[in-house]
């Protein structure tokens, strides 16, 4: 059964039925439509429309190893959703507020974000290495992994505003079996039109314990184990984010500072029950740098609350989201405190 497109997608299913309506087509063709040189968002996009329902799809006769694709007609694909149970045709959900903890899977809650309304998402997703998590599976085949969150960028993407930022923390994993998780992560969100502005390497020096040198004092297999992390910054449309020159409230020390794309920042000592938490400064510095006060910021892996809790502090609107009602309540708490500190900081202004 067809389910309803996200718009990144329609937009490329229209491209499509201009060209094709109801005609067989391969990937070549589509790539052509799309100008996708390396039909890396070719695939992505037929894979999606496949998804969804809204294509059809057969092997070659004349070549087997290729496939032919097909797209459905609108009015065959309303039909379809039409035709559907009612317990599977999408709901109409109320849209999320601000400022408030939201528990729940962030594909589900993110399609109640209004589109065009979020100024920084800032996130650092699972690295599918085996954490324990409190309430997610850490260990999908690397294909269900990145399949999942490319449907989160496409979704992050449409409820940031034009020019809105995504900063995405991310590093290398394995070393026995290395993937190259920021490049392949990179790719999608390119694919999707994002604008890469540029990466910070968050240096945390975390080598102290190290204990897996490979092949020591010797070049037979020696390892290099990462002692960063990056953070990916990415932007909606265009470079530039529009607000009040008033409501930047990032100093010109912090400005320098941060200007400069190494940041050394020791990993978070507090974790609040969570495995792998922000330090407070990692947040405070995006979203000084990036954001203006009064903006957005959203956390769709929001963990214990450390991007709400500093989007309190610095005057800023959150939205946070997570599987695990404990991070949850961690969160809420740890929003509260802020928001206490905040109320007890004017007090002693008022009265000095």
């Amino acid at each position: 059964m067809a389910s309803a497109l996200p718009s990144w997608l329609m937009q490329r299913y229209a491209k499509f039925l201009e060209k094709f309506d109801g005609d067989w087509f391969d990937a070549s063709d589509a790539a052509k439509i799309l100008e996708d040189s390396d039909q890396n968002l070719t695939n992505v996009v037929l894979s999606e429309l496949r998804k969804k329902g809204w294509l059809v799809t057969e092997l070659n006769p004349e070549d087997n190893r290729k496939r032919l694709y097909r797209l459905k007609s609108p009015s065959a694909v309303i039909r379809e959703m039409a035709a559907s149970p009612r317990e599977e045709r999408p709901a109409v959900f109320e849209p999320l507020e601000l400022n408030q903890i939201y528990c729940g899977d962030c594909l589900d809650l993110m399609k109640r974000i209004p589109s065009d309304s979020v100024h920084l998402a800032v996130t650092s997703p699972p690295y599918n290495v085996g954490i324990a998590y409190d309430n997610h599976k850490d260990t999908l085949s690397y294909d269900e992994y990145l399949d999942w969150l490319k449907e989160v960028w496409a979704e992050t993407k449409r409820v940031l505003v034009s020019g809105g930022r995504f900063a995405l923390n991310i590093a290398p994993t394995g070393i026995n079996d290395f993937k190259p998780v920021h490049h392949d992560f990179a790719s999608q969100l390119r694919d999707l039109g994002m604008i890469f502005r540029t990466e910070i390497i968050w240096y945390k020096q975390t080598m102290l314990k190290r204990t897996a040198w490979g092949s020591w004092k010797s070049p037979a297999n020696p390892h290099i184990i990462p002692s960063w992390e990056y953070v990916l910054v990415f932007s909606k449309d265009k470079w530039r984010l529009d607000g009040d020159p008033k409501n930047a409230d990032v100093t010109k020390e912090e400005f320098m500072k941060f200007s400069d794309g190494m940041w050394y920042i020791p990993p978070e000592t507090q974790r609040n029950g969570h495995p792998a938490p922000f330090p407070e400064e990692l947040i405070y510095r995006l979203i000084k740098f990036y954001t203006y006060r009064g903006n957005t910021v959203l956390d769709m892996f929001g963990g214990s609350g450390t991007v709400a809790a500093v989007a309190t502090k610095t005057g800023r609107n959150f939205m946070h989201m997570d599987l695990s009602k404990e991070y949850c309540k961690t969160a809420d708490r740890r929003v509260n405190e802020a928001k206490g500190a905040l109320k007890q900081t004017k007090l002693l202004l008022a009265t000095a």
